[in-house]
């Protein structure tokens, strides 16, 4: 079974970037449901069923790639099943962000952003055991110093 790797990352994330783009930041984030999933309560039936209906990644646990460019944020949202194949792809411009908060941990970084009444929930692990990710404590700090600029200044 293939792993989460800086390949896949920089693959799936560069395809998302608008021509003369780059990203000041790029990791490996979870993305951490903002409400309860109905479907869970009801094990692995509950997740079978839940398949069926729309998921933008943020509506279950899901993991994914996340890069930060001067004027926005691009989220790889990953296969549940199979982590070498793209689910769904979310960009969020900084100037439709509401609200952020940003925490940065020593075990992970956590990122809650708000566009309107919508709410995204990403976690950055520091450490993954068995991923293909070099560098992962420094990319996760990175992406949530470049995120906490925002708390600062262009957030509404």
């Amino acid at each position: 079974m293939k792993k989460v790797n800086d390949a896949d990352k920089n693959a799936m994330l560069g395809a998302l970037l608008a021509e003369g783009e780059q990203y000041t930041a790029t990791a490996f984030m979870n993305t951490i449901p903002s409400s309860i999933d109905f479907f869970s309560f009801f094990g692995a039936i509950g997740a079978v069923i839940g398949s069926f209906f729309p998921d933008d990644g943020f509506s279950r646990r899901h993991n994914g790639y996340v890069g930060v460019t001067n004027d926005s944020i691009n989220f790889a949202i990953l296969n549940m099943y199979n982590v070498t194949k793209l689910q769904n792809t979310v960009k969020i411009n900084f100037s439709d962000i509401t609200n952020i908060k940003v925490n940065d941990k020593k075990t992970y970084a956590s990122v809650n952003i708000w566009v309107g009444k919508k709410k995204y929930f990403i976690q950055l692990p520091k450490k993954l055991l068995g991923a293909k990710l070099e560098n992962q404590a420094e990319n996760a700090s990175a992406v949530a110093a470049a995120l906490s600029r925002l708390t600062a200044s262009s957030v509404a």
